[in-house]
């Protein structure tokens, strides 16, 4: 967490956060995968740009359409935001 100079409170600097799989309304189709690498450079990018958190926005409706697609998307974005140090909200 990064520290405030004046008063040595913490705070977070971040940013929202929306995946494929796990925003996948019953509406929408699956178009393909995503781009290659895509939260490999996201989160290398936030971590670089000094942000320490992502807010992770997910949808239930899309675990009901497809629950093996949106837990292994889950489990992509804990790894790669435990390998670049980003806590996950």
């Amino acid at each position: 967490m990064l520290k405030g100079k004046e008063n040595n409170t913490s705070f977070f600097i971040g940013v929202n956060l929306r995946g494929y799989y796990t925003t996948m309304s019953q509406k929408r189709d699956f178009r393909g995968p995503l781009p290659k690498n895509y939260y490999e450079d996201s989160f290398r990018l936030i971590s670089q740009a000094c942000m320490n958190h992502i807010r992770y926005v997910f949808f239930w409706e899309a675990y009901v359409k497809n629950p093996s697609k949106f837990i292994n998307e889950i489990i992509s974005v804990a790894q790669t935001a435990d390998k670049y140090g980003i806590k996950v909200l």
